[in-house]
């Protein structure tokens, strides 16, 4: 998962490796495919075309609730249509349109006028997006929810299915882990959340997105790790130490924790005898 905010030993991937290997006792290697921005729709099609090509022994997807069935709704590698879903052709880019990319690139890295300006674009974007995600947060969890969020997450779970089927082609197993959504962990957040979007408690179930993941989970016979419960238990023992204040990512505290979590997960379900992808 991203981790620009901490240090490159203190990120979940880099703690997870040390930390399995200490229970084992084997040399272990988390390869980190995440990038910023990426939904389950970018995940599976990395996977399929480069993924694959390392091998891998457990393909384990951290999924931010919001942002992956969200991020799925654009459609941008696979269409879903009448519950069936399809890999759009792949499109080779036009020299001119890779010529202008190395000029972009160009310009980003020799030029400080163009620098200020690709961040001021950048910071209007994240604005409209906050928005925009917020909104789809409200919708995510409340109890009737829209036709539109009905089909995101069945989207979301045919990606699943396809996902399980290409890792077992490679004889690799699939595990998902659940990243809590800030106002589901703090009460301070939720409430101001709840005043923006005119929403009463009544009117939600928190849990949700969870609660729909984990019924994916039964159903295409994927593992699940749900990260809620110790992050609710840490947040009440130490406010605000998860999360980093006005950016909503973790802190080093958040990944070490997330990175214990899935580790004593994994560990007890080669203790139990069954593989990461049959729920114990």
């Amino acid at each position: 998962m991203e981790a620009n905010q901490v240090k490159f030993e203190d990120a979940f991937a880099s703690l997870l490796e040390r930390q399995v290997e200490g229970v084992t006792g084997r040399s272990i290697e988390v390869i980190n495919a995440s990038v910023s921005g990426w939904g389950t729709d970018d995940e599976l099609t990395y996977l399929v075309r480069e993924g694959i090509k390392y091998h891998p022994d457990l393909v384990l997807v951290g999924m931010t609730l919001h942002n992956d069935v969200q991020d799925n709704q654009d459609e941008e590698f696979h269409v879903f249509t009448d519950g069936h879903l399809q890999e759009k052709p792949r499109l080779e880019i036009s020299l001119g349109d890779f010529v202008f990319l190395q000029m972009k690139e160009f310009l980003a890295s020799h030029s400080h006028l163009y620098q200020v300006l690709l961040r001021a674009k950048r910071f209007s974007w994240a604005q409209q997006e906050g928005n925009r995600l917020s909104s789809h947060v409200a919708s995510l969890i409340k109890k009737q929810p829209t036709l539109e969020v009905v089909q995101a997450w069945d989207m979301t779970r045919h990606l699943f299915r396809k996902m399980k089927v290409e890792s077992l082609k490679q004889e690799a197993n699939v595990a998902v882990f659940l990243i809590p959504l800030w106002v589901q962990v703090s009460e301070e957040r939720l409430k101001g959340f709840l005043t923006e979007h005119q929403l009463s408690i009544e009117q939600i179930v928190l849990d949700q997105p969870q609660s729909q993941m984990k019924a994916i989970g039964q159903e295409e016979q994927i593992e699940i790790i749900d990260l809620l419960p110790d992050f609710r238990r840490a947040e009440k023992e130490d406010p605000q130490k998860l999360y980093l204040l006005d950016d909503g990512h973790w802190t080093a505290e958040g990944h070490r924790l997330a990175a214990n979590v899935v580790k004593e997960r994994l560990n007890y379900l080669v203790g139990c005898g069954k593989a990461y992808s049959a729920p114990c």
